[in-house]
């Protein structure tokens, strides 16, 4: 689809640098996770307004984060998988590809109304991501055991975190409209950037060896979250717009920036990063786009 074939190229022109020029991905990646990504969350949270169905979505955005915990725990157990790459597939399919990917296919399927509310149910997810991916990768990471204090540690010192907290105060003030065009024109680099630095880092043998888990991870993420949401909402909620929105959302691929924390955390980078290209590669085939005359106003 025509809105989502930019992130696909920008992911391609990464991985074809690489093979032409080099791999500075690494560059890139602390770029991101110190200074770009932590001003987007400010953006974002900062500017972020409630709406009536702001509730609704919020929990099904949670929900989908319990959902992910829970079943990554499930196949581990079942798999008996080792502690690091469960906390991969953790991170994998708790962490959906809600922003990069999610707004373009709300917005080509549900129209202008559907995306504001694809807005906030990616703004829980980037809220959960700042706070409970440290604890996650933390979990993942251990030799033997991790204290209360060096998790609180990694919490607080998590750029992602500070951002939020710093986000928060801001909205007890006004800015200067010179901040909001700084904040603004930063946010816009990040998914082209973080996207190129993804294709540098992805090799077609990232899923060598690591079929089972990668399948597991594409099951979790794009089929028994969406699913598993669905029917323990239908009897509650209606058949809507913040529903529909939710399952999509909740139906993404694993989430790129998620995939970069696990890694600089010393989580399984080959397992991450197949699971993500070929995570990436099914949303564009199986996302086949309503019409815009299909889509509700």
């Amino acid at each position: 689809m025509i809105e989502v074939l930019p992130i696909l190229l920008i992911f391609l022109s990464g991985y074809i640098f690489k093979r032409l020029h080099k791999d500075s991905s690494k560059e890139l990646v602390d770029i991101v996770i110190y200074f770009i990504f932590p001003i987007f969350i400010i953006y974002k949270v900062h500017y972020l307004e409630f709406s009536d169905d702001i509730y609704l979505v919020s929990f099904f955005a949670f929900l989908a984060f319990v959902l992910g915990i829970f079943f990554s725990y499930l196949f581990v157990r079942l798999f008996n998988i080792d502690t690091n790459s469960g906390a991969m597939i953790a991170m994998s399919v708790a962490f959906g590809n809600t922003s990069f990917l999610g707004f373009a296919f709300v917005d080509s399927y549900y129209g202008s109304y559907a995306l504001s509310l694809a807005v906030l149910y990616d703004q829980v997810n980037m809220l959960l991501l700042a706070l409970l991916s440290p604890l996650i990768c933390a979990y993942g990471v251990k030799q033997q055991s991790v204290s209360f204090k060096k998790i609180l540690h990694k919490v607080i010192s998590f750029p992602p975190t500070i951002a939020f907290i710093v986000a928060l105060i801001s909205k007890l003030f006004i800015l200067p409209e010179v901040a909001n065009i700084f904040l603004e024109k930063i946010s816009l680099v990040l998914v082209p950037m973080i996207m190129f630095a993804v294709g540098m880092r992805f090799e077609l043998s990232d899923t060598k060896g690591k079929y089972k888990e990668i399948s597991i991870i594409i099951l979790i993420s794009m089929a028994l979250i969406p699913a598993t949401l669905y029917i323990i909402s239908l009897p509650f909620v209606n058949i809507d717009i913040p529903l529909k929105v939710s399952i999509m959302e909740a139906a993404m691929p694993p989430m790129v920036m998620a995939t970069v924390i696990a890694i600089k955390s010393g989580l399984n980078e080959k397992l991450g990063m197949g699971a993500l290209g070929v995570g990436m590669i099914l949303s564009f085939i199986t996302c086949i786009p309503e019409t815009p005359n299909d889509k509700p106003t």
